[in-house]
C-alpha cells in the first residue's frame, strides 16, 4: 500500500511539474526582450549611473529588420523611463550631461527542430534555438566613447506548441522549422517505446504487489 501511495504521489507531482513548466515557457517576444533589450539595458545602467539622462537616436527602420528596430527602441525607452531616466530622441534637445545610446545591426532568429513524433501519450516536441546579435555604442555628449561592442546571445529550450510562442503582429517572433537528423528520428521512437514498456511493467508489478 505504501508503495502505491508513493507512486501515486510521484505521478501527481510529475503532472503538476509539467503543468507549471508548460505555463512558464517564455514567448518569443519574452526571449527577445531578455536577449536584446535586457542585455542592452545592463550596459546602459552600468555606464549611465552618474548622468540620469539618455538619448536614444532613431534606429534605422528600413529593411527586413525594421519591425525589430522599432520594437527594440520603444522597449528600451519604456524601460529607461520606468527606471527614472530622462529620455530624449534628439541630442540637440538634451542637456550637456546626457549620453547617447545607439543600437545597430540588431537581429534575432528562432528555429524549431523536431525532436519526436506523437507516440501514445507523448506529444511531439521541438527544440527551440534562438540566436541574437547587435552592436551597441554609448558615448558622452562631448564625443567620448564609453562603450562600443558587439553582443551575441543564444538561448535553447524545448517546446510543444509553437503557435502560442509567436505574435502575428511582430514578424521577428516567427521561427523556422527544421528537420531532425535521421539518427534522431530513428532513436527517439525506440527510447519512447522502451520507456513506455518499463512504466507499464512497473505499474502492474506494483498493483500485483510483486
Amino acid at each position: 500500500m505504501n508503495h502505491r501511495i508513493a507512486v501515486t504521489i510521484s505521478l501527481l507531482c510529475s503532472v503538476f511539474a509539467l503543468s507549471v513548466y508548460s505555463n512558464s515557457i517564455p514567448s518569443n517576444e519574452d526571449i527577445a526582450k531578455k536577449l536584446l533589450v535586457e542585455t542592452a539595458l545592463e550596459q546602459v545602467y552600468l555606464h549611465a549611473t552618474e548622468f540620469g539622462t539618455l538619448v536614444f537616436p532613431n534606429m534605422p527602420t528600413a529593411g527586413e529588420n525594421s519591425a525589430l528596430s522599432i520594437w527594440m527602441q520603444q522597449s528600451l525607452i519604456d524601460s529607461a523611463i520606468v527606471a527614472d531616466y530622462s529620455v530624449y530622441l534628439e541630442a540637440s534637445d538634451s542637456p550637456d550631461s546626457a549620453i547617447a545610446v545607439e543600437i545597430n545591426d540588431q537581429t534575432i532568429t528562432f528555429e524549431y527542430e523536431s525532436i519526436g513524433n506523437k507516440w501514445l501519450f507523448f506529444n511531439k516536441g521541438y527544440k527551440r534555438s534562438v540566436k541574437s546579435d547587435f552592436h551597441m555604442s554609448i558615448r558622452e555628449e562631448n564625443g567620448k566613447v564609453l562603450l562600443s561592442q558587439q553582443f551575441s546571445e543564444n538561448f535553447e529550450d524545448t517546446v510543444s506548441n509553437i503557435d502560442v510562442l509567436e505574435d502575428e503582429k511582430l514578424d521577428f517572433t516567427r521561427g523556422k522549422k527544421i528537420n531532425s537528423s535521421l539518427g534522431k528520428l530513428l532513436i527517439e521512437p525506440v527510447l519512447i517505446t522502451a520507456s513506455t514498456i518499463t512504466m507499464v511493467y512497473l505499474f502492474y508489478s506494483l498493483r500485483s504487489g510483486k
